[in-house]
């Protein structure tokens, strides 16, 4: 039965079974077939006889070949219509591929941890295992090179990391550790703002826009798709438009449907919240999920039908958005990708709010806020999220108590994963508390502090004109407090009015995203409140005079002293 160099294949079930008899294997009857193991008694006494043996290396290296190839070739299938039985196997054997992921790194042998740890980094993705993303790829990335010291050959490269076994050469394996290198700081992405700037990560930012221009087939799949990315990290924002329209021209040309699909979803998200390019945006969503549902990836359908409830809710269309929200949930469920459940959970509520029904969406609201959580910091943005609009909720009908806790719970304990700028957000809406509660001379002092944060943030140029917009209703509301109170000087208050049309004006024509019911029924209000104080004469002209504002230029009227 066994051959010079071991036992012959054809014997092995025979042997196993003779095991299994005698029990010392133990047989596992899965819906995919049986699995073996050994008591865990037996399996010292095999480890102290392989030992005496000499053959523990070699036979080391035969698991870690193994595992390897396992993850190398079942990679693909994550993303195709039998993801859900891969999983199902990953899941069993993922104790093995970290043991072999381990042993890689042991043995010093990169080639072997590059593709194991690339091939797992989907798997990993989807099934939440955030401590191997943050873990793996930083460990396996420093076993070589930088990649990004050289500049780029801009040759075409045919075949990725993954196509074949080891060994890899020349470019695919600048490819592999240009690829390890990105998934260490796409895992990192919250810490964006912290370390933006930094010289090492401004470099890194242009070297992979360097690599991937869309003339290489290798933009057209992984790791040239999370390109885009590398425009935070050099802190060339304005390339973002432009790099993402690139993206899907290069996957049109070069990649296969999934590629293209993921690259649509992609650019469907960046844009999604800028009024005029919602219909491209959905274009794009609908062409992506098209795609995805012919190669059969949930993930992906989940990730479209996401795009679509954000640009459907960013247009107004709460009812649209809830049933987008209802089927991914119902999708990330069934794949075991419960990490995407919290984020659509809360659209989902605040879809219930927005369209009429306020118990029932604040219920589902404090459900899914305590639901995210759970998950820790992957669902950090989900429960920072839910808690802002749990806090205009309570602000609007007078529950400002608990509205100021919450505010201060986050502002004492920031939420992981959640960039600092939010502080200025969230004194912004203490402010409005504040001011609602009869302190307007407080709210607005808050109000400053917040735009003060906002504004010092190294990504201000990215995130102070949205967030801007969205803190106008807060100032208003604060300004007409204000305007309105006893006391004040009737040069001041008008000067506080005129602010506040003004900045309506600017509002209502640069705001990226639909308003809210509840939203529009405040500033209509502070409209009506407004022509009350000046008359429907001045407040046209002020109202008028913010159609020629900037972003940037709003946020300053909002800081201005009288």
């Amino acid at each position: 039965m066994c051959s010079g160099d071991g036992i012959d294949a054809v014997d092995t079930a025979v042997l196993l079974g003779s095991l299994v008899d005698k029990s010392l294997v133990l047989a596992d009857l899965t819906d995919d077939g049986a699995r073996y193991r050994m008591l865990e008694t037996i399996g010292e006494y095999a480890a102290e006889r392989l030992d005496e043996s000499g053959e523990r290396a070699a036979v080391e290296r035969r698991h870690l070949t193994h595992f390897r190839e396992y993850i190398r070739t079942a990679d693909p299938e994550l993303r195709g219509t039998d993801q859900l039985l891969w999983l199902g196997r990953l899941e069993r054997e993922h104790e093995n591929l970290r043991a072999a992921l381990r042993r890689a790194v042991d043995l010093g042998d990169e080639q072997e941890a590059l593709q194991l740890v690339l091939a797992c980094g989907w798997f990993w993705e989807m099934r939440n295992y955030h401590t191997e993303q943050l873990t793996w790829p930083g460990v396996v990335s420093a076993m070589g090179p930088d990649p990004f010291t050289d500049p780029p050959t801009l040759e075409p490269v045919e075949h990725g990391p993954l196509d074949a076994p080891p060994p890899m050469a020349g470019e695919q394996l600048d490819e592999a550790r240009r690829w390890v290198r990105m998934m260490q700081l796409v895992t990192n992405a919250g810490d964006v703002e912290h370390r933006w700037g930094e010289p090492d990560v401004a470099r890194a930012g242009r070297a992979i826009l360097a690599a991937y221009p869309p003339h290489l087939p290798q933009t057209a799949r992984r790791p040239g798709l999370m390109s885009p990315f590398a425009a935070f990290l050099c802190g060339e924002f304005e390339l973002l438009p432009g790099l993402v329209d690139n993206l899907v021209q290069s996957c049109r040309e070069f990649g296969g449907p999934w590629e293209l699909a993921f690259a649509l979803q992609i650019r469907a998200k960046m844009i999604n919240d800028v009024m005029e390019k919602l219909d491209q945006s959905m274009d794009d969503v609908r062409e992506s999920r098209e795609l995805f549902r012919q190669v059969g990836d949930r993930w992906g359908m989940t990730e479209a039908l996401s795009a679509e409830a954000e640009a459907a809710a960013n247009g107004g269309q709460w009812l649209r958005s809830a049933d987008c929200c209802r089927a991914a949930i119902a999708l990330a469920r069934e794949l075991g990708s419960h990490q995407q459940v919290p984020i659509l959970s809360v659209r989902l509520a605040e879809m219930i709010i927005n369209g009429g029904d306020l118990e029932e969406g604040e219920r589902m609201l404090r459900a899914a806020t305590e639901d995210a959580d759970g998950f820790g910091p992957v669902a950090g943005g989900a429960a920072f999220y839910g808690r802002v609009l749990l806090c205009a909720m309570l602000g609007r009908r007078g529950d400002l108590e608990e509205g100021h806790a919450l505010v201060d719970e986050m502002l004492a304990s920031p939420l992981k994963g959640v960039p600092q700028f939010v502080h200025g957000m969230l004194r912004g809406i203490k402010g409005w508390l504040t001011a609602r509660g009869g302190d307007p001379e407080g709210g607005m002092l808050l109000l400053r502090q917040g735009l003060d944060d906002l504004t010092g943030s190294v990504l201000t140029e990215v995130i102070a004109p949205r967030i801007g917009m969205l803190l106008v209703p807060v100032a208003v509301t604060i300004l007409v407090a204000r305007a309105s109170s006893d006391g004040r000087i009737p040069g001041t208050a008008l000067s506080e009015a005129g602010r506040a049309a003004t900045m309506l004006g600017a509002h209502d024509r640069m705001r990226p995203t639909a308003s809210s019911p509840l939203e529009r029924l405040e500033l209509a209000e502070a409209q009506r409140d407004l022509r009350e104080l000046l008359g429907d004469a001045a407040f046209d002209t002020a109202y008028a005079a913010g159609d020629g504002l900037s972003a940037m230029e709003t946020i300053a009227l909002m800081r201005e002293e009288d």
